[in-house]
Parts: C-alpha cells; sequence; structure tokens
C-alpha cells in the first residue's frame, strides 16, 4: 500500500515553477527601483534598455505576446549574453520553462541581428568626421582618415573535440572578432566567427577576400588605422614596429619644413608630439604601395639627419638626437612571438 502511494505522488502534476517573484515583477521590480540595478541586470542604462524595447516594437520585430510583453523578453536575451547564464538559471529567474525560454531568446536574438543590419553601416567616405575638423591636432593630418580597424577575442562554447584551434595564448577557448570603428565610436562593419588561434592577418584577409561580407574598402586617397598585427597595404596605416626615430629628431624636421632655406630656427622651439604624429601619418598614408611606403620613410630620415647636421653647424651642438636607427621590419607570423616578449620585457622592468 505504501509503495502504491509513493508512485502516485512521484507522477502527480504540480507547477515547478511557484515562486511569488515571477519574470513580469521582476523586471518591474528592476525598472522602477534604483537605476545602479538595471545597469548591473542588464549592462545598459534604464533609458537604453526602454529605448531599445520601444524600437523593437516600433519595427515590428518583437510584440506583446499572452503571458511575456517587450521588456520580458529582451530582459531574458541580456540576461544570458551579460551574465552567461545557462537556461536553468533564466527558468528559475523568470519562472518560465526552458521551452519559453529558448523560444524568447532566439526571438530576441533574430531581433538584434535585424537592428544590427540598420546600425553597423560603414559611414560617407566623402565626409570628414567632425570630431576631426574642429579638432586641430587632427586637422587636417586625419582628414583621410575614415575608421579603426583592431580584433578582439570574446569567450566561446566549444565541443571539446572542437577546442583546440579555439585555444589561443591565454588558455581559453575565444573566438577572434575583427572590428571596424570610426572616429565617432560607431561600429561599421563586424567579422565574427574565426578560431582564437587565428592571426588577425588571416581574419582580415578573408574579410578581403570574401565579396558577400562587403567589406567597406577604402578608396584612394583613404586609409584605415590598424596596429601592428595587420600587415601594411594601400588603404591600411599600420605603426612602423621596430623602426625608432627620437622626438627631438622628428620636431626638427618638421620645424625645418616650416623655416626659409638655410635659417635655423629659434633655440627651444618644439612642436606639440600629437601635432607631429599626425603629419608623419597622413604622409605615409597617402602611399599606395609597399616601395612607396619605404621611400617615404626614407626621405623623412634623410631630411631629419639633414637639418640635424645643418642646425649643429649653426648651434654648435652635437647631433646626437638627430640619429635614427632602422631594424628588420616584424612581418605577420612574428607579431604574437614579438608581443610576448615584449610583455615579459615590461613585466621585468616592474619594480
Amino acid at each position: 500500500m505504501g509503495t502504491v502511494s509513493l508512485n502516485m505522488s512521484m507522477h502527480t502534476r504540480e507547477p515547478i515553477r511557484d515562486s511569488k517573484l515571477s519574470g513580469p515583477e521582476w523586471i518591474r521590480e528592476i525598472l522602477y527601483g534604483h537605476s545602479d540595478r538595471v545597469y548591473e541586470a542588464f549592462r545598459m542604462e534604464m533609458h537604453v534598455f526602454l529605448n531599445l524595447c520601444d524600437l523593437m516594437k516600433a519595427r515590428g520585430w518583437l510584440v506583446d505576446s499572452r503571458y511575456i510583453r517587450v521588456d520580458e523578453q529582451v530582459g531574458i536575451f541580456l540576461s544570458m549574453i551579460s551574465h552567461k547564464n545557462s537556461n536553468r538559471d533564466l527558468c528559475e529567474r523568470f519562472q518560465h520553462s526552458g521551452q519559453t525560454i529558448s523560444k524568447y531568446f532566439a526571438k530576441v536574438l533574430q531581433a538584434v541581428l535585424n537592428l544590427a543590419r540598420e546600425i553597423i553601416v560603414p559611414p560617407s567616405f566623402d565626409v570628414v568626421p567632425e570630431e576631426i575638423l574642429i579638432n586641430p591636432k587632427y586637422n587636417p593630418y586625419f582628414k583621410d582618415y575614415i575608421g579603426a580597424i583592431d580584433g578582439t577575442h570574446i569567450h566561446a562554447s566549444v565541443p571539446v573535440s572542437k577546442q583546440i584551434p579555439f585555444r589561443g595564448r591565454k588558455g581559453i577557448t575565444t573566438q577572434n572578432v575583427m572590428c571596424v570603428c570610426s572616429f565617432d565610436m560607431k561600429f561599421t562593419f563586424v567579422y565574427a566567427g574565426w578560431e582564437g588561434s587565428v592571426n588577425d592577418c588571416r581574419v582580415i584577409s578573408a574579410a578581403l577576400e570574401t565579396h558577400r561580407l562587403q567589406f567597406p574598402r577604402p578608396p584612394p586617397g583613404k586609409y584605415y588605422v590598424v596596429d601592428s598585427g595587420y600587415a601594411a597595404a594601400p588603404g591600411f596605416l599600420t605603426p612602423f614596429k621596430g623602426e625608432r626615430v627620437s622626438m627631438n629628431a622628428v620636431n626638427k624636421w618638421l620645424i625645418a619644413r616650416q623655416s626659409p632655406p638655410g635659417c635655423p630656427p629659434p633655440p627651444g622651439e618644439i612642436t606639440p608630439f600629437l601635432h607631429d604624429k599626425g603629419f608623419v601619418l597622413s604622409k605615409l598614408a597617402s602611399a599606395q604601395s609597399h616601395q612607396q611606403l619605404d621611400g617615404i620613410l626614407k626621405q623623412a630620415l634623410s631630411e631629419i639627419e639633414d637639418f640635424g647636421s645643418s642646425h649643429s653647424h649653426h648651434s654648435g651642438n652635437s647631433n646626437e638626437d638627430g640619429c635614427y636607427r632602422i631594424l628588420p621590419r616584424i612581418q605577420c607570423g612574428d607579431v604574437a612571438e614579438q608581443e610576448e616578449e615584449d610583455e615579459e620585457a615590461e613585466d621585468l622592468s616592474k619594480p
């Protein structure tokens, strides 16, 4: 008799999500509570969250269902991506079944993809950004600048059998995501999905070669600014790693261009570093090939040396600060190894 009653109790249907604080009530408590709670829960300010919900409804991408409103649907999505919550965690938080959580997460994800197609678009390359025009440190030296490119590693959950390509030098599974950002801090292109062990050069090469991605190529005379992880090419300005020019030498070169021939500048006259750097970058960005890049750099260094010798003749000072040194350029395959060496050197230099 006791065994029969036990079996009956095990098969009795009863609600498992019976918390008094349901999903809609929790959303309401967050929105009408302290503003910091909204940021902690969804990683965005309250007005951003509300505007996002209104935009999704206005576009027709999300609608209120019989039991779940749009704000709760968006809350489910943001809770998962901002805190890496599992399906079971969200079941307990919003008091819904796992099927319901998965259903509305997929709906909001599709709505976000639709939104991305509207806001992640290349800017007009014919218009100089206002942030450059109003700042004399950047204008006119960066007037042909159209954006910056860099890669970032985002954590990825990968099956054990496929984890090796996704493990980088940090030891965790990630995907290498390439992003293009304009001067006003807006994303203009995003390329995701590559394994974490892939070099940045490989990612940008695939973006350029895959026509369906419609990568916004720089028009003639325009350029992107990229870091040393990418290869120098026409339209992509990289720092010349391993090639060093002293600050005083660059200042002398810039002053020499503005002084009459044979007339040394006043003692102590030094132009601002950002002003100098902007000129040098814009000069290098005008190159259309690797040979032109090398030629422009060598010409600049030659002018620095010539002016340093002339200035030392007039002032009687030595030309030590006009010296320069050119080292072999690091290729794409050596970037990761060089970065590790730089990090080790920084760690050893710290007290």
